[in-house]
């Protein structure tokens, strides 16, 4: 029986299921979308953990992914070197969705972070993405697929997102 690698005992658990969500209004299909915060909680170790917490930037629209701005806390002792991210729809909640206009899964995508990046965050320390050197087009980002068939079950949907991350304790 092998060992556990370093990369899976330092960030085995990650995280999160959402405490809020991240809201999506649609009002219409030109620039519209309005987010509040997703957040979530993994662990490093055993009592160490940080907490990711995400926003969108601007506004959405069918076949557009905007990035999320996410805000990564590291109560821990040690550095963090963040090199996964990864964004998952867990539910959706569409008020204006019936048999003729469903809103599902497949009408949303995400991106995970992206390009080789590797985040560190200092120890008890928290950072956001748009403070850090990182374009956006990097960052994760969460969009609506501009289908060919009537998406109008969505216009007003929430969704819940759930972030998941990697990495490495980094010894000062």
């Amino acid at each position: 029986m092998r060992g556990l690698t370093r990369r899976e005992v330092v960030l085995a658990v990650v995280f999160v299921v959402c405490v809020a969500a991240l809201l999506i209004w649609f009002r219409g299909w030109g620039p519209v979308g309005r987010s509040t915060d997703a957040t979530g909680q993994g662990s490093v170790r055993v009592p160490s953990s940080f907490t990711i917490s995400g926003d969108v930037r601007s506004s959405i629209s069918p076949g557009e992914l905007v990035p999320i701005d996410l805000r990564l806390d590291n109560t821990n002792g040690l550095d963090l070197a963040i090199d996964h991210i990864t964004v998952a729809v867990v539910s959706i909640d569409a008020p204006r969705a019936d048999v003729d206009h469903p809103c599902s899964a497949a009408d949303f995508e995400v991106r995970p972070l992206s390009g080789g990046v590797v985040l560190r965050i200092a120890a008890n320390s928290a950072q956001n993405l748009s403070a850090m050197d990182l374009p956006d087009k990097n960052w994760p980002a969460v969009g609506m697929v501009d289908r060919p068939v009537n998406q109008d079950g969505c216009k007003g949907a929430s969704l819940t997102l759930r972030y998941e991350a990697s990495g490495v304790e980094v010894p000062r």
